[in-house]
């Protein structure tokens, strides 16, 4: 994934949770660890043009119904949301 990240029509945002919030990676702004669950207020601060959207969701079962259905709740279509189970 980050190797797309160079270039121009593409870009990622990795969210951690449960990990404290000053927690330093290195990484610079690639990583955002939240230090809480992830929820609706949560990832719409992160994401900036729904429409442009293509989004990847990797968890266990229940977190990746979860995010599926925030991001319903966001009215980003299906189409828009791939599950990585």
């Amino acid at each position: 994934i980050d190797s797309f990240a160079g270039y121009w029509n593409f870009s990622r945002q990795y969210i951690l949770t449960r990990i404290p919030s000053d927690t330093d990676f290195g990484y610079h702004k690639k990583i955002f660890v939240a230090g809480k669950r992830i929820d609706l207020e949560l990832i719409k601060s992160q994401l900036q043009n729904l429409t442009q959207l293509k989004i990847l969701v990797c968890g266990s079962k229940d977190f990746n119904q979860t995010i599926v259905n925030i991001l319903q709740d966001l009215n980003i279509s299906q189409e828009l949301i791939y599950v990585f189970e």
